[in-house]
């Protein structure tokens, strides 16, 4: 690993050192502003841990280890063949944005490091007042209260509840910074498969899939956007699930893909 900054190379090594971290990188640089490559869809995919986002030096490492740990077991883009069929349709607009969020994904998208349902009886309430909308157990409140996890009653509350008990991590927005990023359903009813019958699950209708957190993920405000307008991006969030989650496949669309992985 690298520490840089535009304070130049003694800076980032004078902060790390003052951090007592200065042994973990390999070394220090000045901030670049052009690379220069012969891979260049590598450097795209470069690794970079936000430290803005947080001043809190233990968390930034925490990341830098989650980061580090992920690099070193990749998810293989062994897509199906339909799914690469999308990848190289060429007349879709949506597929050169697709791309450049999809090969540095870890940017853009945080998983919750584990798959639960917070209440199988539970689906999305349609009301933008009302805070109150679903009733938390004192179970499910002291679980809440030990996580540091706010009780959240809101629409789409239970889905970030879940997300953030099952150890997924939710960065602030730039703009307002108080809020945080979409909690992005992956499942959420468009975009048939090619080989689909019937509709596609839709998660915030249906009990047990709402608050399953194998179907939620943080999403950038710019990727959440692609990802709601672009075929190729929302089932690269679902073969995503499918892999990390256990073969998480709601609507069985991958059951030849499970011989694949």
């Amino acid at each position: 690993m690298i520490l840089w900054s535009y304070g130049g190379k003694e800076y980032a090594k004078e902060v790390a050192n003052r951090h007592g971290i200065k042994d973990i990188f390999a070394g220090f640089s000045s901030k670049p502003d052009i690379a220069v490559d012969d891979e260049s869809e590598k450097v795209a995919s470069f690794a970079v841990v936000d430290a803005a986002a947080s001043k809190d030096w233990n968390t930034i490492g925490n990341e830098v280890l989650e980061l580090a740990e992920a690099l070193n077991k990749p998810i293989e883009m062994n897509f199906p063949p339909w799914i690469c069929d999308l990848w190289n349709n060429k007349r879709d607009q949506s597929v050169a944005a697709t791309k450049a969020i999809w090969l540095n994904r870890h940017a853009y998208f945080k998983w919750p490091k584990a798959g639960r349902v917070l209440d199988k009886d539970w689906i999305r309430i349609s009301d933008p007042i009302r805070d109150d909308l679903y009733p938390y157990s004192p179970k499910l409140v002291e679980e809440c209260s030990s996580a540091n996890v706010k009780v959240d009653g809101r629409s789409n509350g239970p889905a970030i509840v879940t997300f953030l008990l099952s150890g997924g991590s939710r960065p602030f927005r730039e703009d307002p910074p108080t809020w945080g990023w979409s909690i992005h359903h992956i499942y959420d009813g468009k975009f048939p498969a090619p080989h689909q019958k019937g509709k596609v699950l839709n998660a915030v209708r249906v009990a047990g899939e709402f608050t399953n957190s194998r179907g939620l993920v943080a999403a950038h405000p710019v990727a959440d956007f692609v990802a709601a307008n672009s075929k190729l991006l929302a089932w690269l969030l679902r073969w995503e699930a499918f892999c990390r989650f256990d073969y998480y496949d709601p609507t069985q669309i991958f059951p030849l893909a499970r011989f694949q992985l």
